[in-house]
């Protein structure tokens, strides 16, 4: 299905400090083309989501979003909904959604958007290693670059599986140790090859900050995994020097050649798992 054709209007929502220059760019009424295959809210396409929430020209949102769609089973929970990007745009094409963040920040970010969109979706204060959901409640749960952050993984795994119906889908977003965000944001070098964490800082954990291949045999061992989906390459080093109003046009780019190279150079990999 060829992708439909739409006119994106200026954003002013950035993520970082960056942003304001980003703002100050978006404000002067550029309008871009972009190919995609799925509804936007209006007010996430117009840039009237809160500061913190990303860009909806930031091409790999659009593809989360377009993976999204083609997975998403109702109900459908959406853990670690940060500001609520994804889980509004699943209320939006129609679905059951929960959502929750272990963050009272993202929490806040989320109920100021879902207010914005004009959605009544509530946000819960979930542990992913704890969940209170019933056993088998979801067709479908998105956990989106939360696992590489959680302490008790193991217990996270398990919570996943559980309150999955049989035959249900995961789309869980997992960072890759040896990819561009991590070395920018998270990675410090020298914790490459270390046994013990530094710093005591989760986020150094040789054990615990993996690489896709890793991930897939970890996921391997309770489902079945359908597809790994190498999301991009470059786009957080484009975010880190560019900021996040650069034309859309670059990180597209990325987006489209991390889909025809391995997954073991991608900033983040997708994985469609099926219980």
């Amino acid at each position: 299905m060829p992708a439909r054709r739409v006119i994106v209007s200026a954003a002013r929502a950035p993520i970082l400090e960056s942003g304001l220059r980003d703002r100050e760019r978006f404000a002067r009424g550029r309008r871009i083309t972009l190919g995609t295959m799925v509804a936007l809210i209006p007010q996430f396409e117009r840039g009237q989501f809160t500061a913190e929430t990303p860009v909806p020209t930031w091409w790999p949102i659009r593809k989360r979003l377009e993976i999204a769609a083609e997975w998403a089973r109702s109900p459908v929970l959406d853990v670690g909904a940060g500001t609520g990007w994804l889980a509004l745009h699943l209320r939006h094409w129609g679905h059951d959604v929960t959502a929750s963040d272990y963050s009272e920040r993202a929490r806040e970010n989320f109920q100021a958007n879902a207010a914005i969109a004009g959605y009544e979706l509530a946000v819960g204060s979930e542990n992913v290693s704890a969940l209170s959901y019933a056993e088998e409640q979801f067709a479908s749960l998105f956990c989106v670059s939360v696992l590489s952050y959680v302490e008790d993984l193991q217990g996270a795994l398990g919570e996943l599986w559980r309150v999955l119906r049989p035959g249900g889908i995961a789309v869980i977003g997992c960072l890759n140790a040896y990819g561009s965000f991590a070395f920018l944001f998270d990675r410090d070098p020298r914790t490459l090859w270390r046994e013990n964490r530094h710093r005591g800082d989760i986020r150094q954990d040789v054990e615990h900050f993996h690489g896709p291949r890793w991930w897939q045999r970890e996921f391997a061992k309770r489902f079945t995994v359908v597809e790994a989906i190498p999301l991009e390459i470059l786009s957080p080093a484009i975010a880190r020097f560019a900021g996040y109003g650069v034309n859309p046009r670059w990180t597209r780019a990325d987006v489209r050649l991390a889909a025809h190279m391995p997954k073991e150079i991608a900033s983040e990999v997708i994985f469609i798992l099926r219980k």
